[in-house]
């Protein structure tokens, strides 16, 4: 007796445009759905820095340590 996998078809579509994807080079990067995802390369770069500043602070390593271990705690 042969046993067949039942695969969900929502999965099955998100794995088709993962590949399609991947196999395309070109710019702009459409999803299945003729969505344009990236327009160009420096795009999917941006998308890394979204949301970083860079601050200068004079708080002292103790301060900084106590600080980091509450948001560790998610407190």
């Amino acid at each position: 007796m042969k046993y067949r996998t039942v695969e969900n078809p929502e999965h099955v579509r998100l794995r088709r445009e993962r590949r399609s994807v991947v196999q395309i080079s070109e710019f702009p990067f459409e999803d299945l759905n003729g969505n344009v995802v990236f327009k160009d390369r420096r795009e999917t770069f941006d998308r890394r820095t979204e949301g970083l500043e860079v601050t200068e602070t004079t708080m002292s390593r103790a301060e900084f340590q106590e600080y980091f271990d509450k948001s560790q705690q998610g407190g």
